[in-house]
């Protein structure tokens, strides 16, 4: 769902994370293309579930910045 709404596939070093945490709720609108790092962050600390809302609002359907699209 969320390769056919930014047009790219998933990068390399980067997974699509459910903001809302439930794996079934495929709605572009809770869909958000991560790094490893960021999802493990978001999983794993303290916070992490307002961390993974925010990269949403920050980046709609976009990909983490420096990750290069080119090589896809």
């Amino acid at each position: 769902m969320w390769e056919a709404e930014a047009g790219v596939a998933v990068p390399p070093g980067c997974v699509i994370h459910h903001v809302d945490w439930v794996k079934t709720n495929n709605t572009v609108g809770n869909l958000v293309c991560v790094t490893v790092a960021e999802h493990e962050r978001i999983h794993n600390t303290p916070g992490g579930k307002e961390f993974g809302v925010s990269l949403k609002k920050e980046r709609g359907t976009g990909v983490p910045p420096g990750i290069d699209l080119n090589g896809i």
